[in-house]
């Protein structure tokens, strides 16, 4: 009988070893790698309350104080660290707990590193006492050129100098507006989206080095009518509007892109303006074009399901055009692509548009990747495959064309 309710309880208890075990296992899987395309720690820049689960509802078990931390993985997927008003979790190694969780909002979730640029300041530009718009001290520096000792980045788009001072020792810049020297830029025209048009914009849309870096400056506006096209209406704690700076060639291609976070004191709903300082490759300089994307405020692209007004000569792919913003000498629009050949390959289209007389207005190139339907069972009821909403630029003013001819020059696999 002792015999039997050891072995009864032998297997109990290796029984809930392989419970914990699989419990673990299960939460292990549920933890999202952190991108290899972004520096193994991170900068906490307050003191940070520690987790054993990325769960506020549960208690603190102890607090770091600022430093540098070696980041294991996130609870969400990476595309969601670009959401300036949001809160990361984000599984670190420490070296007395082992692995904990600590939350972060997304506007101070960066890498602070060290940088030797002098900024030719051209406007009054506030201070702060760290890398974050809560931190504002009050103080301001009128034109001058100052040092840059460090820089602080954010995958949300959010960006920071730090700079020495005689008066106030180290303190940090956000967004400040540089002088822009003929000699070291490269000129844009405005930057928009096909959605919003002439209410959300960057101005002024410049690249200028500055020691080993490449920024762009710009001026950006959000006017308090984009909260309405943009079919959302979130809360007033929302107090960034963000989004993502494309660098287009006129073969449709985007050579390199930026994120970027602008701090809305007025929270949404409101209009912002507010210069613009971002680091980019200096691949932006090859680009004909920049244009915003994956903006917030939101825009819903209607209608839903897609619809397509064009279809090639050779029944290789549809595309439907929603919205159109002449651009200077370009014009911007988004749209609803499909392909109906089977599989997934590369295309490469051209769109030619025309007014009532047959003239050509203006081109667009589109090069984009589309999966058609693999058997006609699953097809869209045109013979398409899979939706996307892109994002198309081109040549001239075809904002109110009358007609426009669609042509497949190439599909590659």
């Amino acid at each position: 009988m002792k015999k039997t309710a050891y072995l009864l309880l032998l297997v109990m208890i290796c029984f809930s070893h392989s419970a914990s075990a699989a419990d673990v296992q299960k939460e292990a899987s549920s933890v999202i790698a952190w991108p290899s395309d972004l520096p193994p720690q991170i900068s906490l820049l307050e003191t940070t309350p520690l987790y054993a689960e990325p769960d506020f509802s549960t208690s603190s078990w102890a607090s770091l104080t600022p430093q540098k931390v070696e980041v294991m993985g996130s609870k969400f997927e990476a595309s969601y660290m670009q959401q300036a008003d949001a809160t990361s979790w984000l599984q670190i190694k420490t070296s007395w707990l082992g692995t904990m969780w600590v939350p972060v909002d997304n506007h101070k979730l960066g890498f602070i590193s060290p940088v030797s640029l002098d900024l030719d300041l051209a406007a009054d530009t506030p201070l702060y006492d760290q890398p974050f718009h809560e931190s504002a001290n009050g103080a301001v520096l009128s034109p001058q050129t100052v040092h840059a000792k460090a820089e602080f980045r954010s995958p949300s788009g959010f960006y920071a100098l730090q700079i020495e001072t005689a008066w106030r020792g180290d303190q940090w810049l956000i967004n400040p507006e540089l002088a822009v020297p003929d000699a070291k830029s490269h000129a844009f025209g405005t930057a928009l989206n096909p959605d919003y048009g002439d209410h959300m914009t960057v101005n002024r849309l410049y690249t200028v080095h500055v020691g080993d870096r490449t920024y762009l400056t710009g001026q950006f506006t959000l006017d308090d009518t984009a909260w309405q096209i943009g079919r959302i209406h979130p809360g007033p704690m929302e107090k960034y509007v963000w989004g993502t700076i494309s660098f287009w060639q006129l073969s449709g291609e985007i050579v390199t892109s930026a994120p970027y976070a602008i701090y809305n004191p007025e929270g949404a709903g409101h209009g912002v303006t507010s210069p613009l300082l971002i680091p980019v490759d200096n691949m932006a300089e090859t680009a004909q074009l920049a244009t915003l994307q994956n903006t917030f405020p939101y825009y819903f692209g209607l209608p839903l399901p897609p619809f397509y007004q064009f279809e090639d000569d050779e029944g290789k792919a549809l595309l439907g055009i929603l919205h159109m913003q002449k651009n200077g000498d370009f014009t911007v629009a988004r749209a609803w692509i499909s392909g109906k050949v089977a599989g997934a390959h590369m295309y490469d289209i051209t769109l030619s548009f025309y007014d009532k007389q047959q003239l050509l207005l203006g081109q667009s190139h589109i090069h984009q990747r589309l999966i058609g339907p693999q058997t006609p069972q699953v097809a869209g009821s045109q013979g398409e495959g899979t939706p996307y909403l892109i994002d198309l630029i081109g040549t001239g003013d075809w904002s109110s064309y009358d007609h426009a001819v669609m042509h497949v020059d190439h599909i590659a696999d």
